[in-house]
């Protein structure tokens, strides 16, 4: 859930206005309901890239389980798992911004 600080805070400052985003470029403090709204955009975004992707975690997840050795239902390649454990990792960091920046505004489903 943590989102680097200068993303959430060029988001902020397009949510403060003119006024407010030149006070953001000089440093100065930006205020809750703008840092709110760029986390549920951030969050927002997150869940648009999750429902993006053409597999499910729990597919990627079976997929990775699954062998090359050809003794299971589905056996499936290295260069399979690997690419199905890098789309796992990046969609568990996607979930946790999601539940962690959007709180009550950004649902998964």
């Amino acid at each position: 859930g943590r989102c680097d600080a200068r993303l959430v805070s060029a988001f902020a400052a397009a949510y403060a206005g003119t006024e407010g985003a030149a006070g953001a470029e000089r440093g100065a403090a930006v205020a809750a309901v703008d840092v709110e709204s760029a986390h549920a955009d951030i969050a927002r975004r997150c869940a648009e890239l999750l429902r993006a992707m053409p597999t499910t975690l729990a597919k990627d997840v079976e997929t990775i389980g699954a062998t090359s050795d050809g003794e299971s239902d589905r056996p499936v390649s290295e260069g399979a798992r690997v690419a199905a454990a890098y789309r796992a990792h990046k969609k568990e960091v996607l979930i946790n911004a999601v539940l962690e920046l959007g709180g009550e505004a950004v649902k998964l489903a």
